[in-house]
């Protein structure tokens, strides 16, 4: 059974190759005879996240889940941000855990408020799963309070 391509891919590629129906120029024409544009289509359709996730409540040390990859979707992760929004407390390190709740540690922190990772930090722009978490561990607590976490990345469908 044959497969077609749907047309909203068919009006993107049209739109980022400025392709036309009409031949311009003879040497436009001959050129594109011979070039065969090749893309990555789930480039196209990866859609750009960039969310803050306040009052994440914090009341004893361990590890804190800050974010999980929702169902049907991978994330590719560019930067990552927590810390203190209030309280008495510090985190030390991020981690992810998979979905059957492996932690893996990714970065660590001398005791701190604030904790970032950006590109250099995260190999090949990280990717992660569906229900993949991002946690952050609290070493120190003394004063409950929360917690915030800024995610930037890519999330597309995952097949």
């Amino acid at each position: 059974m044959p497969r077609y391509i749907g047309k909203t891919l068919i009006d993107r590629l049209i739109n980022r190759f400025a392709l036309s129906l009409t031949p311009g120029r003879s040497e436009q024409a001959q050129l594109e005879n011979r070039v065969v544009p090749i893309t990555d289509a789930d480039e196209l359709l990866r859609e750009l996240l960039c969310t803050e996730t306040t009052g994440i409540a914090v009341g004893a040390t361990g590890l804190l889940t800050v974010y999980t990859v929702p169902n049907g979707k991978r994330l590719r992760l560019r930067a990552l941000r927590a810390g203190l929004q209030t309280g008495t407390w510090t985190t030390n390190y991020f981690y992810f855990a998979d979905p059957t709740g492996v932690d893996i540690p990714i970065k660590s922190f001398t005791g701190a408020t604030l904790i970032s990772a950006f590109p250099a930090d995260l190999p090949g722009g990280l990717v992660l799963d569906a229900g993949y978490q991002i946690e952050i561990n609290v070493d120190s607590f003394a004063v409950a309070g929360t917690a915030y976490v800024d995610v930037f990345g890519e999330l597309e469908d995952a097949f």
